[in-house]
């Protein structure tokens, strides 16, 4: 990888980092356009999966002992058998329609973000079961497995931070396992995993100057500006 593209994939990661910080969500919907207008969509899917899984333990802190860690732990086992199956029919889509998918995908969580739509439900064995099927197609699809269940937690009318600790941990587990999936299926090569490592200082510093953020200001002004950059993204995604 030549220095220019990496410094962009490098503010691209910083970027989704800080998202990540601020709202618990929206990094690898940053990322997964972007990344896939760069490298190809597998690789860029392979990469995310693992930065969020290198940095799992980022966000959680004092918040560990507020997550419920049974409905955490349901919604990732399902997410990561459907996340095994989808794998093998993903990889046989042309690249150029996976970054349309991508991006379609993206647009849409954004608008439904942006004009608050939420899916009310009382957390039973469908919704919870739907939930993690989705966010295992997705986290398959381009490392975006995180939007379902960010509907799934939203839904139930629960306090922000418990639902940022949720999410939190439930990335957390999600991701761990996907990268152990990558690596036992041979998708995580030697290339990725190196780019991936070079990209991990930039995601943490993202990361830890949100989290600074979002003791400090309305995390709604920035949640904002994340649904906006992620319409942006995902349109522009699928005008190129």
């Amino acid at each position: 990888m030549d220095l220019p593209t990496f410094a962009v994939l490098a503010g691209i990661t910083a970027a989704a980092g800080l998202a990540k910080g601020l709202t618990g969500f929206g990094a690898a919907m940053i990322m997964a356009p972007l990344f896939g207008l760069i490298v190809a969509p597998a690789q860029s899917a392979a990469m995310i999966v693992l930065l969020h899984g290198l940095t799992a333990w980022q966000g959680l802190g004092k918040s560990w002992r507020t997550v419920d860690w049974r409905r955490v732990a349901a919604l990732a086992a399902i997410a990561l058998l459907c996340h095994q199956l989808a794998l093998h029919a993903v990889n046989r889509v042309e690249p150029a329609l996976l970054r349309r998918w991508i991006g379609a995908a993206v647009l849409a969580m954004g608008l439904l973000a942006l004009l608050g739509i939420e899916l009310r439900h009382r957390g039973g064995r469908f919704a919870t079961v739907l939930a993690g099927m989705v966010s295992g197609v997705f986290t398959a699809l381009g490392g975006l497995g995180g939007p379902p269940v960010v509907y799934y937690f939203n839904g139930q009318g629960e306090p922000h931070t418990a639902v940022r600790a949720n999410l939190l941990a439930y990335f957390m587990v999600l991701f761990i396992g996907a990268s152990i999936g990558l690596l036992l299926q041979g998708q995580l090569g030697m290339t990725t995993v190196r780019d991936s490592v070079l990209l991990l200082p930039f995601f943490c510093v993202g990361a830890l100057a949100g989290e600074a953020l979002f003791a400090r200001l309305p995390s709604s002004v920035f949640a904002r500006v994340v649904q906006l950059a992620l319409i942006a993204i995902g349109g522009a995604t699928l005008l190129i």
